[in-house]
């Protein structure tokens, strides 16, 4: 069976949000037909605050806790952060991680789980005190998900 954890992206709805987690889901469903999926949504409050803090550390810690294949955005920071907190063992058991508008692009992921991550959708805003126009691109990163689906495909 292969399991994602998903964090969502800053205020969107519980667990799994609209813009990335639902479809993210569908074409990883699709991809990995005939195989056990698991997609669990992390819940965590996925506020502005957590956003400018680099992402809810209390959050970081339930995913790092129980995580194999993950997936985000605010999410990003909560998978970075939760990648720091992996201990080795269960960092060479994590297979793909995915990340959509991730402020931390270009910072690699601690461990083994640097191998395997990859960034979609890579225009992040630069804050979330931005106006609310420079959110816009956020709202295209679900067109991102049958390609990041392809890259878990290819290492499950």
């Amino acid at each position: 069976m292969s399991q994602v954890y998903f964090a969502r992206g800053t205020t969107e709805t519980p667990t799994l949000g609209t813009v990335v987690g639902p479809p993210f889901s569908a074409a990883l469903s699709s991809q990995l037909s005939g195989k056990t999926l698991g997609f669990e949504g992390i819940a965590y409050p996925a506020t502005v605050a957590g956003y400018l803090a680099g992402g809810d550390a209390g959050s970081a810690t339930t995913m790092a806790n129980t995580v194999t294949s993950k997936a985000s955005y605010q999410g990003a920071q909560v998978t970075h952060l939760a990648a720091r907190k992996l201990s080795t063992a269960v960092q060479n058991r994590v297979v793909a991680v995915v990340t959509f508008g991730d402020p931390y692009k270009n910072t690699a992921l601690p461990g083994s789980s640097k191998a395997v991550g990859r960034p979609f959708a890579t225009r992040a805003i630069s804050s979330a005190l931005d106006p609310p126009s420079s959110w816009l691109p956020t709202f295209t990163y679900g067109s991102d998900t049958p390609a990041a689906a392809e890259f878990v495909k290819a290492r499950v």
